[in-house]
């Protein structure tokens, strides 16, 4: 049974709301896996383990300017795969600008966090003993476990020609993307490479 543990102004079919046609956020699979994990509980024999579900805790915010999600997009697309409806609260903007604002806004200032890997190395190991499945909720082992992605990025300061080198590391479900930024740099090539 879903919990909604969010204020809101309305429980909506996820399919009649509309994504903000500016959205710039794509959402990976293991993002919106974890996401569902974090909702309803993770899968266990394909079964969800309700006992380790968060519920709804936060809403899904629609523009009463546009009719456009201006916050949420994910948990509004988890919602119509699991076939459940969505906590909606219906927010005033004084113009196009500010919505827009909102929308660009609400994923940048998360993205300027600063993370103390140590400390969610701890929390992460603590959470496990009390086996709560950190993995399913998005989470890779702590990094004195083998199971830890490399390194993202290693950076050479200058090759022979003068350019800064970058070696990044990335999901497969990232690479398009991440091509997609790196064009829009002047000045910038790439090679692809699998390793």
């Amino acid at each position: 049974m879903t919990e909604y543990h969010c204020k809101y102004d309305d429980l909506a079919d996820p399919n009649t709301l509309v994504d903000h046609p500016r959205n710039h956020n794509k959402h990976p699979r293991r993002q919106l896996d974890a996401l569902s994990a974090v909702i309803w509980g993770p899968r266990v024999d394909g079964k969800r383990d309700e006992s380790k579900a968060l519920g709804w805790r936060h809403a899904v915010v629609v523009s009463n300017r546009s009719g456009f999600v201006t916050m949420g997009h994910a948990r509004k697309t988890v919602a119509i795969e699991e076939g459940e409806l969505v906590p909606v609260v219906y927010q005033d903007f004084a113009s196009e600008a500010l919505e827009r604002v909102q929308l660009a806004a609400d994923n940048k200032i998360a993205e300027l966090a600063e993370m103390e890997i140590e400390l969610l190395d701890i929390e992460v190991l603590e959470l496990e003993a009390l086996d709560m499945p950190m993995e399913d909720f998005g989470f890779y082992k702590p990094s004195n476990e083998t199971e830890k992605p490399k390194k993202d990025v290693n950076v050479k300061p200058v090759d022979d020609e003068g350019y800064a080198v970058f070696t990044v590391t990335v999901p497969e479900d990232s690479v398009e993307r991440l091509i997609e930024l790196i064009t829009q740099i002047d000045g910038c090539m790439f090679e692809r490479s699998k390793t």
